[in-house]
């Protein structure tokens, strides 16, 4: 198992984040100066997947972690993110699958759809704080029922970007009768927005 990396990746609070493994598995520890714990882990069938499948990677915000999660090996797999606390290592939040997500961290936003309440979500990682904004699914809904993406609606949008504080993303999708595919643009003002 050589090629499983036990390199910590430490936190500016002191905290560490590393891989063990043995013959049996592999696992991601989450570890600071009070508690030491696992926090994924790959039995032996799939510890060839170490850093393929699971908890892939992670990026360090201000009060939290937010970790990467391969749903499936393979080109073209998905990622949902979890954000974890930084001092203690407890799972905060499942974030899902992205529309909008700054890795290069220009920004500490992660925007979502919420396809229960019919809503895009945006996620402060800094302060863990939520807003909503209203958006009608039944364009994405009509483009399933056409079989225009295969499991996530996600795969839909794309162009994201925050300028002025001003979120902009399109998304595409198909209608009924129409053999072109359409598109429009999403507009939020994240000033006139309410975190809680």
């Amino acid at each position: 198992k050589d090629y499983i990396s036990c390199k910590e990746t430490v936190f500016s609070n002191g905290a560490k984040i590393y891989r063990q493994f043995n013959c049996d598995s592999s696992w991601l520890v989450f570890e600071n100066k009070k508690i030491k714990k696992n926090i994924y882990s790959l039995e032996k069938e799939l510890i060839d997947l170490t850093h393929r499948l699971g908890y892939v990677g992670w990026v360090e915000y201000e009060k939290s972690i937010l970790i990467a999660d391969r749903l499936w090996s393979g080109s073209g797999s998905p990622f949902e993110y979890h954000l974890f606390d930084k001092e203690t290592g407890e799972k905060n939040i499942d974030l899902g699958q992205p529309i909008y997500f700054n890795e290069e961290q220009i920004n500490s936003y992660f925007i979502s759809l919420d396809t229960i309440q019919s809503k895009i979500r945006i996620y402060d990682l800094d302060t863990r704080k939520s807003a909503f904004f209203p958006f009608n699914l039944s364009k994405i809904n009509s483009s399933k029922e056409l079989g225009y993406f295969l499991a996530f609606p996600e795969e839909l949008f794309s162009g994201g970007e925050i300028k002025n504080n001003i979120f902009k993303i399109e998304y595409s999708y198909r209608i009924k009768g129409k053999e072109d595919e359409l598109s429009e643009q999403i507009l939020i003002d994240l000033n006139k927005l309410n975190f809680n």
